[in-house]
């Protein structure tokens, strides 16, 4: 353990001639859905300047490839932090949930920790059973997808929702559906006021991403086709999880996804009650969602963070070279996570940092 390690990154992190180098401590590689290996992640954001990236690909945890590489990264002004993202379910005690999931980031796990090794192994199995059944229904609605095309898009651990709605979008006539059943919901939202919340929603956001609204968030307008992942742990249990592997539990992205599911009250109770170490407080805002309820939500999770005392994380969730890149040079939007990683150890000086590169 290193509780100088915040202290350490304050004289390691300029670069570039960067005084103030952003950070993004939730970031994807090719190891789940995103586009670039970690050796290119990596270059590109020290080429961009960032200060700190953290390795949080989706139920994933790299090799002993992928590790050995990091360990000669050690020196360099860019600093790396090992993590994951868990696809978990929500509270056990909350009402309503259902299958409902939230995505808790765990940064400084142990990759080599067995308990966590088996969790993802057992994930990954049943992101692969879902999308096959997913594909079948989706075929049922009206759509033409091959399953076998979509787990092709996945090359590395992780097959997941971006590569099936990618998949999807590629033919024109399933854009085509996908158009007739966004017509149907504006219909129906004309006479029901939830489907019409929904939908005023659902059509902030880009065309490429409507499958999402349709079938896939929490809260959607076609309930049938989003398959339940036939192994997923509650959100306590992933905590347990990753804290067992010496990791914080972070509550990500809470705007477009456990928004649905968990008020500002029961927000401020998981981390009163500790079964949240924190919560994101920047992150990559979905393309088309209303910049006003965005920043409203976002702010009201700072203050209860503020409150409770708990960790304030954030970053790109990126998953190509525009995001990083995005990311980095809107300083108004980014510029909130500079100096994040040593707060974090400030507080939390207990924190081990033996899986990142701040020793």
């Amino acid at each position: 353990m290193r509780g100088d390690s915040g202290q350490m990154l304050g004289k390691c992190g300029m670069m570039g001639g960067m005084t103030h180098p952003v950070e993004s401590l939730h970031s994807h590689t090719s190891l789940s859905d995103g586009d670039l290996s970690h050796k290119e992640a990596f270059e590109h954001c020290e080429n961009l300047g960032y200060g700190v990236l953290a390795f949080t690909d989706h139920d994933s945890l790299p090799g002993d490839d992928v590790l050995q590489y990091l360990e000669t990264l050690r020196g360099k002004n860019t600093k790396w932090i090992m993590g994951i993202e868990f696809t978990s379910g929500a509270p056990s005690d909350l009402d309503g949930a259902g299958d409902g999931s939230v995505h808790i980031v765990g940064l400084f796990t142990d990759p080599t920790n067995e308990e966590l090794r088996e969790h993802c192994r057992k994930t990954q199995l049943a992101r692969v059973v879902r999308i096959e059944e997913m594909c079948a229904k989706l075929n049922e609605i009206g759509y033409k997808i091959d399953k076998d095309k979509v787990l092709a898009r996945a090359t590395g651990l992780s097959v997941g929702l971006p590569h099936l709605v990618a998949e999807l979008n590629l033919d024109p006539k399933n854009r085509d559906r996908t158009r007739e059943l966004m017509e149907n919901w504006r219909v129906d939202a004309q006479s029901e006021p939830k489907l019409a919340r929904l939908y005023y929603r659902a059509m902030q956001r880009d065309e490429e991403q409507h499958p999402y609204s349709l079938f896939f968030n929490n809260a959607k307008y076609i309930e049938d086709v989003h398959a339940k992942l036939n192994y997923k742990v509650d959100l306590d249990e992933s905590v347990r999880l990753i804290r067992n592997a010496g990791g914080i539990g972070i509550l990500a992205h809470y705007f477009y996804l456990a928004k649905d599911m968990l008020t500002f009250p029961h927000l401020e109770t998981l981390l009163r009650e500790k079964r949240l170490d924190g919560m994101e407080i920047r992150y990559g805002k979905p393309k088309g969602y209303d910049n006003t309820r965005f920043e409203n939500d976002r702010n009201r999770i700072k203050e209860i963070v503020h409150e409770t005392g708990a960790l304030a994380t954030g970053g790109a969730d990126a998953h190509s070279k525009e995001d990083f890149e995005r990311f980095a040079t809107n300083k108004t939007f980014s510029g909130e996570t500079i100096g994040m990683t040593a707060e974090i150890l400030r507080l939390r000086p207990d924190i081990s940092t033996r899986w990142s590169s701040l020793l």
